[in-house]
């Protein structure tokens, strides 16, 4: 069945296509979009005769305006790339296009003249009191054009845009996903995220509101308010920080009063005892009043340093807690988190997510199909956030109920507790299935050295058969344990972090689909963010789309984000 194009219910006055090519791609469009005139662009000019009988066959053909120009921002000489896979031949040079399509190979080059897109839309006569729609199938090309429009002031031309674009930097100087994504946002436009038909060259779908373009001027000077807000926090930062180094010089000066005052006593006492040995004792009273003397000595040598220990565990717990909350706070301005202790190998975009999600949302339960570099980073992040005095829960679960249904109650503060770990309470914060021994184990190590057993239930998990749609997986033995949870939130509205991160059986990414709907099945009615790692690989991404398609076939709330890295990863916010 074909999907419904996004703009399909609203009539348009002018409809402009860049990259027409030869009309291969042309009549699913055509056939949705309701326009009243069509201008239709292509610059390879071995594409036009193919391009002019495509048009001679439609019905109502004499709406169809044909233009061979090679559009740019500026009008200015290009070099025009010819590759032997023609649909890639343009303005734009191919970079790591090659990954994708091996066998591209570039033929020739040469100058071309151009035409600037605003030249073009005058000579279109297209009106910004019309219902316009602008669609570029330029992969890379789109945001310059579109830039040059608001240089020139022409935004308002266009009410609707369509871009097909690239998921990596595919063209030299060319545009991404993630660019254009931002590009929209900032200048006032709006979308309703829908899912990418091919992941590697996705086509976006944004509108503008040129009635909302006040309330866009509103929202930016609330940003510029806050970044103003930001500064002046910066500054009490600067100041915190200065009263501690003051604090610590007052430490060191009662420190040093009280060393005076007891070298002071001892001389006192060595006075003392001197003159007693000389007068040989005869006076009791004497040695009474020396007697007295040295317990007050000693009683107050002990008062003074039970003060001064005090004042120490006081000082360092303040400045602990003052190192936690400026950490968060250079998190929040800076997007970068201090000596977390673990997670070197975990890329920026997923730890700056990770951190942003965990300190915002408060998740109930956090899931984990297979260990990875993120399972001893996340159980740091949840022990810096309970040192600044962050609640980790919002529900008031009974976490001293075991996976096994153990009588007996075995609690963090007990010897016995690091022993259970493999059927622990739910939740310590981090509930994670893994197959492989050595590696449960190496993570139980490591969280045992850096005191964070607490936030684990750590279970091994032997791959098993599961079936889904007459398709057959290898899947973690998770079933009962999800069962369980499943129960111990039942008749509540939780919150639950899901991370994939495996199996991955023979470097084969597909084996990872069953996690999803699991934990559908378990827990739909709650809030549930999954992220998968790994997206750049082939596998994953086609786990990923089975996943959205399953998330649609359910109709669940959801937002899409992709966390841009070295190796990217891709979130699902469901029932937001």
């Amino acid at each position: 069945m074909s999907v419904l194009h996004p703009f399909a219910k609203i009539s348009f006055d002018n409809v402009v296509y860049l990259g027409a090519g030869i009309g291969e791609e042309l009549s699913g469009v055509i056939d949705q979009l309701t326009a009243k005139r069509w201008f239709l662009v292509e610059g390879d000019s071995t594409k036009q005769k193919k391009l002019s009988q495509f048009v001679k066959r439609l019905a109502n053909c004499d709406k169809f305006h044909l233009d061979e120009a090679i559009v740019s921002p500026s009008g200015e000489t290009r070099t025009w790339y010819n590759y032997n896979l023609s649909e890639f031949s343009g303005l734009k040079k191919a970079k790591r296009l090659n990954d994708l399509f091996p066998g591209l190979q570039l033929r020739s080059q040469r100058s071309a003249t151009t035409i600037s897109l605003v030249a073009l839309l005058e000579q279109m006569e297209i009106k910004s009191t019309q219902r316009n729609l602008l669609i570029i199938n330029l992969p890379g090309q789109a945001m310059e054009l579109l830039e040059s429009l608001i240089r020139a002031e022409k935004k308002e031309l266009f009410s609707q845009v369509v871009v097909s674009t690239t998921s990596n930097d595919a063209f030299e100087d060319g545009d991404t996903v993630e660019l254009l994504d931002n590009f929209f946002q900032v200048n006032g436009y709006h979308t309703r995220n829908e899912p990418y038909e091919d992941p590697d060259f996705p086509v976006l779908h944004y509108s503008f509101d040129k009635y909302s373009a006040a309330e866009f001027s509103k929202l930016k000077k609330e940003l510029q308010q806050a970044l103003e807000r930001a500064s002046e926090a910066e500054i009490q930062r600067d100041d915190a920080l200065k009263k501690i180094s003051a604090t610590k010089a007052e430490f060191e000066k009662v420190r040093k009063d009280h060393e005076e005052v007891v070298t002071h006593a001892f001389e006192t006492k060595k006075q003392l005892e001197r003159k007693i040995s000389e007068l040989n004792y005869e006076n009791r009273s004497l040695n009474k009043t020396v007697e007295e003397l040295n317990k007050a000595v000693a009683n107050s040598q002990n008062q003074m340093m039970q003060k001064l220990d005090r004042l120490m565990v006081s000082q360092e717990q303040q400045t602990k807690r003052l190192e936690t909350s400026l950490g968060m706070q250079q998190f929040w301005q800076t997007g970068e988190y201090p000596e977390l202790g673990f997670g070197d190998s975990v890329g920026a975009g997923l730890k700056k997510f990770l951190v942003q999600k965990m300190s915002q949302e408060n998740y109930d339960v956090i899931i984990q199909f297979g260990v990875s570099d993120c399972t001893l980073f996340i159980a740091s992040v949840l022990d810096k956030l309970k040192s600044a005095g962050r609640q980790l829960t919002s529900l008031d679960i009974d976490r001293s109920l075991s996976f096994k249904s153990r009588k007996e109650i075995v609690t963090k503060d007990t010897d016995e507790y690091a022993d259970h770990q493999d059927d622990a309470s739910l939740p310590a914060e981090i509930c994670v299935f893994e197959h492989n021994l050595n590696k449960l184990n190496d993570v139980k190590q490591k969280a045992n050295q850096r005191q964070l057993s607490a936030f684990f239930s750590i279970k091994h998990a032997p791959l098993v058969d599961y079936s889904y749609h007459a398709e057959d997986y290898l899947h973690y033995d998770s079933d009962d344990a999800i069962q369980q949870l499943k129960q111990l939130l039942e008749g509540r509205k939780a919150k639950l972090l899901i991370l994939v991160s495996g199996p991955n059986s023979a470097g084969d990414e597909r084996h990872r689909f069953p996690a999803i709907p699991k934990v559908l099945n378990a827990f739909s009615k709650h809030e549930l963010h999954f992220i998968t790692d790994n997206y750049h690989e082939k596998g994953a991404k086609e786990v990923a789309v089975n996943w959205s398609r399953l998330f649609d076939e359910r109709g669940l709330s959801l937002e899409k984000h992709i966390i841009a890295d070295d190796k990217p990863s891709f979130a699902w916010l469901v029932n937001c």
